[in-house]
């Protein structure tokens, strides 16, 4: 039904430009003492002006395949007011027999020929005039297209280089760990291999997708943080606080991993004992808010930003300008607490 609707509005919007034109041809005459009634304005505009739903598709592709270059610009000039032109006369004898076979039907006399020599004066120039138009928009709105996406995938590349810094960043820790557990337990070091090589696949299966859904997210980080109780065995424990209404929200891919690992890192690595990394979910007034909370001995009083808070900075700030926030803070009974804010965006899920 909406496909149907958007095909027949460039039409609709002709006939209302006829419309248009009618009426002010029916005031200009009642104002200079003319006869031009409704009937006779609406015989006259409304099928010249539908006419040109009928050869705008025709102008519109010849605006595709002779765009305007300023370096041929003399050839394209002649190619368009020759196609102008052509057009034009196309339009006019076409308009002129409409409006003569509309005249018969009510019994009105008059002259084709007459007719003809008086919308030639009349409108000529106008055809002309409109096909010019019609390129000049559809040029512009090609031009909007093209740098839309540009700017499309400028952004996509720009996010990709950001999301893929934090590989080698989680590998290189990972891989250390592994190491390390091959000397002193081999079968930790074997699970750790197992869970590393699940990971990778599932970051491989949506590598090319920018943004997933809060619940495949999850899984991501369930998967990573599978290895990360591997590395602190007791030592660290995980909770989730996560809305259903927040699972199907869309979320950058990878965006939650490094900002848990930073918590782990300054959360459990710095504290003695159990430590507790806390995952919630909420909408808030429009917006996701994702909170990642630890207990640990909390944020210095000047926070010196590593790889993982500042990347995810800039990926928010390429995807969502102003929309996306990331904020950092110590929670009143210790610990820090880190907060990603978007808008709330529902995507699709995998039942």
């Amino acid at each position: 039904m909406r496909k149907q609707v958007r095909r027949l509005l460039p039409f609709f919007i002709w006939v209302m430009v006829g419309v248009v034109f009618a009426s002010q041809l029916h005031l200009f005459a009642s104002r200079t003492g003319g006869r031009m009634g409704w009937r006779d304005s609406l015989f006259w505009e409304v099928p010249r002006w539908c006419l040109w739903a009928l050869l705008a598709p025709i102008v519109s592709s010849i605006a595709r395949r002779y765009p305007w270059r300023k370096q041929d610009a003399v050839r394209l000039l002649a190619i368009h007011s020759l196609c102008a032109v052509i057009l034009s006369s196309i339009h006019l004898v076409s308009f002129v027999l409409i409006f003569h076979l509309l005249r018969l039907s009510v019994a009105q006399p008059g002259s084709l020929i007459d007719t003809l020599q008086f919308a030639f004066a009349l409108d000529f120039h106008v055809g002309v005039a409109v096909y010019f138009l019609i390129v000049l928009l559809r040029q512009y709105g090609d031009s909007e297209k093209r740098l839309t996406r540009l700017q499309t995938e400028l952004t996509r590349a720009q996010l990709q280089a950001l999301k893929m810094q934090l590989h080698p960043h989680f590998l290189f820790n990972t891989l250390n760990s592994i190491s390390s557990y091959l000397r002193t337990d081999v079968e930790v070091a074997d699970e750790m291999i197992g869970r590393l090589g699940d990971f990778l696949r599932m970051t491989l299966q949506d590598r090319a997708a920018q943004e997933i859904v809060l619940e495949k997210e999850l899984e991501f980080l369930k998967q990573y943080l599978a290895i990360e109780h591997l590395r602190f065995q007791d030592r660290l424990q995980t909770e989730y606080d996560i809305a259903p209404e927040t699972l199907p929200a869309l979320v950058p891919n990878l965006i939650l991993q490094p900002l848990v690992e930073n918590a782990i890192r300054h959360g459990v690595q710095s504290k003695p004992g159990i430590a507790t990394i806390r995952i919630s979910s909420r909408q808030t007034n429009g917006e996701l808010q994702i909170r990642i909370e630890d207990d640990g001995a909390g944020l210095p009083e000047r926070i010196q930003e590593g790889i993982g808070i500042l990347t995810t900075r800039q990926r928010l700030d390429q995807a969502f300008g102003k929309a996306g926030r990331l904020e950092l803070g110590n929670q009143s009974g210790g610990g820090a607490i880190v907060t990603l804010s978007r808008t709330f965006h529902i995507g699709e899920r995998n039942e």
